[in-house]
C-alpha cells in the first residue's frame, strides 16, 4: 500500500519472482480502474490508451498523444 501525492491509498502488485511492478489500483470503488504497467504485458502493440496521467511532469521530448485526454496529475 502507497499513499500517492493527492493523498488516496493505491494497492500495488509486484512479480513473486524479480520484484518489477506489475499494476496498481486504487480502494472501494477506485478498484474499477487498474494501471498496468506496459512493460508487463504482451504484446503491447494491441493496446490501446484511452487517458494519460503525470502530463504535468512529462519529459519535454517525449511529446503529447493529442488525442488522449490527459491531467497533470493522477
Amino acid at each position: 500500500m502507497k499513499v500517492a501525492d493527492n493523498g488516496k491509498r493505491r494497492r500495488q502488485f509486484f512479480c513473486p519472482e524479480c520484484g518489477s511492478p506489475i499494476c496498481t489500483t486504487g480502494e472501494g470503488a477506485e478498484t474499477k480502474e487498474i494501471g498496468i504497467r506496459v512493460g508487463t504485458v504482451n504484446p503491447r502493440d494491441q493496446l490501446t490508451p484511452t487517458s494519460q496521467i503525470w502530463c504535468g511532469s512529462a519529459l519535454p521530448w517525449l511529446g503529447e498523444v493529442p488525442d488522449l485526454p490527459g491531467r497533470p496529475r493522477d
